[in-house]
């Protein structure tokens, strides 16, 4: 799953969470769509 983290800064910052509750930053995604906006065709 990708979420995005909301530091108290008010940054968000992509994270991936597995099966398995681990978390890790989202570097190995393959695209990045912010909250609110759809795929670039």
């Amino acid at each position: 799953m990708l979420a995005w983290l909301i530091t108290s800064q008010g940054r968000a910052t992509a994270i991936t969470v597995d099966a398995q509750g681990h978390v890790e930053d989202g570097h190995g995604a393959d695209a990045f769509i912010p909250p609110g906006e759809g795929p670039v065709s």
